[in-house]
């Protein structure tokens, strides 16, 4: 599915913005997207982790194993590119380092490579993220709705009617943070 074009977007809301002004807006609101919570498709991470890991958390929740294309274990100049017996997806955002996988025998991440307890090291990862265009949408939509609801005034009032609103900003994040993987503890 791809972002949402003028004609989807008016049928979500009502205004009197004619096509430029608009169009502003809903560019402004996927690049805020995408500035949070990153890009559609395939992307790369740099995780600074310790090599007293075992469990690591994506920014992101994947679909399935095959969805992870490459790790990389770096540590300073050095890297080392990891097999996928080397490690497992266990659900949503998380990935384990497997016990004695591979070309030697090691519980944590880093351990083969650093040789040392306790040191911080990159894990890269390039993956694709679970397909979130349809949230990714619905909160365009909001931020377009809040940008041509906000008057720039906390409050105001005439007569027996009075109104205040959350500062724009504010509610702004609060509408992009709808897309943030939530963290569960179990």
């Amino acid at each position: 599915m791809a972002n949402l074009d003028l004609a989807a977007l008016r049928a979500h809301l009502e205004t009197d913005l004619t096509d430029t002004p608009l169009q502003l807006l809903l560019d402004d609101s996927y690049a805020a997207i995408e500035n949070r919570i990153g890009p559609e498709g395939e992307q790369t991470v740099t995780l600074s982790i310790r090599s007293t890991t075992r469990y690591v958390r994506l920014p992101r929740p994947i679909v399935d194993a095959a969805d992870i294309s490459e790790i990389i274990q770096r540590w300073g100049n050095s890297e080392e590119t990891l097999e996928t017996d080397e490690w497992r997806w266990v659900s949503g955002r998380t990935i384990e380092r497997l016990v004695g996988s591979g070309n030697g025998d090691w519980v944590l991440w880093g351990w083969n490579f650093v040789h040392e307890e306790d040191v911080h090291f990159d894990l890269i990862v390039t993956y694709t993220p679970k397909d979130e265009t349809i949230r990714r949408n619905r909160v365009a939509v909001d931020l377009v709705r809040l940008a041509i609801q906000n008057t720039g005034l906390k409050s105001e009032s005439a007569g027996d009617y009075s109104s205040s609103a959350k500062e724009y900003q504010e509610e702004r994040s609060s509408i992009i943070h709808e897309l943030v993987p939530k963290v569960l503890f179990v």
